[in-house]
């Protein structure tokens, strides 16, 4: 069961202990005013690791994914294997300002005196790390909200595009409004299977062609239609290893079509973060189960598969970051976030903005609660 690693570091900053292990007993640092950030607001440093932030609102660690192994902010930590980069920064990019700190020399950062709202993360290395493999970063994501301006184009199916409104796209917009001016392009089609899409067909063509030069960030989700044909299934006709075959053809299929749609997208836009949607696991759901009766085990059991593969195959394949519906909603009730087989309802398209939102680098400040993240940064070219 993949399980998003849980900070123990929390826990740590109630008893008195600072984010570097050491007792805190140098004062808060004052935020003094750094020339203006590119929106024209004020950037402020703190001067000093997290030892001088005794009551931290944001923390957190910042490291090399030395061996490769983190897929999405659910699927990874920062492990033995890894490497702190210590002597980087973290800065916070708010609605009122940026605020910058060091990382400490075991590779985790605090930072304090943020006043509440929302603040998008940007990594600042001397190194060139072009991939951020824990799926919480893009690229180029956190350099267009530190330059007030950002694109999102989203297409695919009929997840971003159905249930009731604000769809899922337009809340995030809506929350990231506050931070930078957004522009977004929601070009989903429900009903669209994953070779719609591929480049030089009919929707790349008709609707994605216009938007690929200017946009900072594509979010895709496809691939959901072309498997749920078979879960509705019947037992009698086919029989289980002929669905299991069916299956593994269909993800074949669809893992190839990502990843052309994926490179396809960095051949023309080179700075682009690229985002796929992985779904979260319908076959754990109510209405799975009364569709494939009898064959709900081999259902679950192959459709668990399937996820766990498509995430863990395409993790670093061209730069590519994911909104991991999967990881997500492991130890959810799923049922409650959905109006049909495939759909979320109004509970769930708020699941979906918070977590893209979590998934490109967003935090909260807010009451008396410390929020946290991993950034893991790979010199990977991200390729095959």
């Amino acid at each position: 069961m993949h399980q998003r690693h849980t900070w123990i570091l929390a826990a740590a900053f109630s008893l008195g202990v600072s984010a570097c292990g050491e007792p805190m007993e140098q004062e808060v640092v004052d935020l003094e005013p750094l020339p203006e950030d590119d929106r024209g607001f004020e950037l402020y440093e703190l001067d000093g690791c997290s030892e001088n932030a005794p009551s931290p609102r944001v923390m957190g660690a910042l490291y090399e994914d030395t061996d490769m192994s983190s897929q999405s902010r659910w699927v990874g930590e920062f492990g033995d294997e890894d490497t702190a980069l210590a002597g980087a920064r973290v800065e916070l990019i708010g609605a009122n300002g940026t605020w910058s700190a060091p990382v400490c020399d075991d590779g985790t950062f605090g930072i304090a005196d943020l006043p509440e709202g929302d603040y998008f993360v940007r990594p600042v290395t001397e190194g060139a790390f072009p991939v951020c493999t824990t799926s919480t970063h893009g690229r180029r994501f956190a350099e267009a909200m530190a330059q007030g301006e950002l694109d999102v184009v989203v297409f695919g199916d009929s997840l971003p595009p159905y249930g009731p409104q604000p769809w899922w796209p337009e809340r995030f917009e809506a929350r990231a409004d506050a931070i930078a001016d957004v522009t977004l392009h929601n070009i989903a089609v429900p009903g669209a299977e994953s070779p719609q899409w591929l480049p030089g067909r009919g929707f790349w063509n008709s609707a994605l062609e216009p938007l690929l030069d200017d946009a900072d960030v594509f979010v895709f989700s496809i691939g959901g239609n072309d498997l749920y044909a078979l879960a509705d299934v019947d037992l009698s006709v086919v029989s289980v290893g002929e669905l299991a075959m069916q299956f593994e053809e269909k993800v074949v299929e669809i893992e190839s079509n990502v990843r052309e749609i994926a490179t396809a997208l960095r051949e023309r836009n080179p700075n682009a973060d690229i985002v796929y949607v992985v779904y979260p696991d319908y076959g754990n759901t109510d209405r799975w189960a009364a569709l494939a009766g009898d064959a709900i085990p081999i259902v679950r059991r192959t459709l668990r598969s399937t996820l766990n593969r498509i995430r863990g195959d395409n993790a670093h394949h061209e730069r590519m970051t994911y909104l991991d519906l999967y990881g997500a909603t492991v130890q959810i009730d799923l049922n409650e976030l959905l109006f049909d087989e495939l759909h979320f309802n109004e509970a769930g398209q708020a699941f979906v903005a918070e977590e893209l939102f979590r998934s490109l680098g967003g935090v909260r400040v807010e009451g008396d609660g410390i929020d946290a993240v991993e950034i893991g940064l790979s010199a990977d070219t991200g390729g095959e």
